[in-house]
């Protein structure tokens, strides 16, 4: 059981109430006395992973934001996390805290897995370390809805529409056919923005010509 993000809000109680409970969790992040990891490594983590952790609970807002956060009536809500995406990315199995939305995007119990509180999450780690069958079913299908849905490449096409932007092809976004199962390669073009940078420098140009309302 594994989780990689900063120990902030409930996530230490969350972590140390499954390690009393005698569950092994390994942590990295910054903040973690495990400290930060590497792009590489986290690919890797949470592609051998039995069970990823996904704790949704936001960051205290900074100052800039106070006036936002007094407004919206919610202290540190539930937020759809890039590990949302990252995780199914890297073909690993998620355990995501229950969040607004997030089953428009997955399919919960079928392409990721929820939990309500501690003691949920509890049982669903013993469940799922004990069914390794329908655990890595569960995360193929999270990986499958990924590479359909869910690469940078769709998010920017998208936002290029909205905009009423050319875009490329997906297939020549993503610089070739994908196939199930290259997850780590694969993984790194969607964690990785680099290969989206011409589409975005002609963004660029595009917003320099024209303005946009905000």
């Amino acid at each position: 059981v594994t989780f990689v993000g900063q120990p902030h809000s409930n996530r230490l109680k969350i972590i140390q109430s499954l390690r009393d409970s005698g569950i092994n969790v390994h942590v990295w992040g910054n903040g973690w006395k495990s400290g930060h990891i590497s792009q590489e490594e986290m690919i890797r983590v949470f592609n051998q992973s039995r069970i990823n952790l996904n704790l949704t609970k936001a960051s205290t807002c900074s100052q800039g934001l106070q006036y936002a956060r007094a407004h919206a009536h919610r202290q540190n809500p539930e937020q759809i996390k890039g590990r949302s995406f990252e995780i199914p990315g890297c073909e690993g199995f998620q355990l995501s805290g229950s969040v607004e939305d997030l089953n428009d995007y997955y399919e919960v119990g079928k392409e990721i897995v929820c939990f309500e509180d501690v003691d949920d999450l509890r049982e669903k780690i013993y469940y799922y370390l004990s069914n390794e069958d329908e655990r890595a079913a569960i995360a193929l299908a999270g990986y499958q809805r990924t590479l359909r849905e869910h690469t940078y490449a769709h998010r920017f096409a998208n936002i290029f529409k909205r905009l009423g932007l050319p875009s490329k092809p997906l297939h020549e976004i993503l610089n070739g056919d994908m196939q199930l199962g290259q997850a780590t390669e694969f993984s790194k073009r969607i964690i990785e923005k680099g290969y989206l940078e011409k589409n975005l420098r002609e963004l660029e140009q595009q917003r320099d010509k024209q303005q946009f309302i905000y």
